[in-house]
């Protein structure tokens, strides 16, 4: 069986592929790469990019560039997982707690256009809060991201010795992919 884990973000999304709960790869979507992630390289996780473009001009061409770059995030992890016909995906849903209602809103579009797009390729997909996933990890629904990593890192030893990229949007997806409902 082969689920995947989604930890959506408009600048760093986080997927990781469970196949048979033996086998993991892990992408990070992110619109540009650091110095640090250009040189990064791992048998197990790949970093995508894509052509983030600054949204500028009247309010409704901001909203415009902003719902385009939303669009191009959507297509790649689309074409991530059509590459592996998973037989369902997990998404974390949006942390109400977030702050910025301006984030919170371009988060929530994102979700929901990856929604929509799973529909449309008719993958099965369940939504997963924030709170659930950590439970399920830790055992404690508040667990702040170091208690994720390490909880992560002992259970997947293919990634224990990660450094120079930011790697909580892999844990997230890590638990995701193999959180059953």
């Amino acid at each position: 069986m082969t689920t995947i884990g989604l930890d959506l973000s408009i600048n760093s999304t986080g997927i990781c592929i469970n196949i048979d709960n033996q086998i993991f790869d892990y992408y990070i979507i992110t619109p540009k790469l650091t110095k640090k992630q250009q040189l990064f390289s791992h048998k197990h996780v790949k970093l995508i990019t894509y052509d983030k473009v600054i949204p500028e001009g009247e309010y409704s061409d901001k909203e415009f560039t902003k719902t385009f770059n939303i669009n191009k995030i959507v297509i790649e992890i689309e074409n991530v997982i059509l590459k592996y016909s998973p037989d369902f995906v997990n998404i974390e849903g949006v942390s109400f707690g977030s702050t910025g209602s301006a984030a919170l809103i371009d988060l929530s579009g994102l979700n929901y256009m990856v929604r929509r797009m799973l529909i449309e390729h008719d993958i099965k997909f369940q939504i997963i809060s924030p709170t659930q996933n950590k439970k399920f990890a830790t055992g404690n629904g508040s667990a702040e991201k170091d208690i994720m990593i390490d909880a992560w890192k002992k259970l997947d030893k293919n990634i224990s010795n990660i450094k120079d990229i930011k790697i909580d949007d892999l844990a997230d997806s890590y638990f995701l992919s193999r959180f059953i409902i």
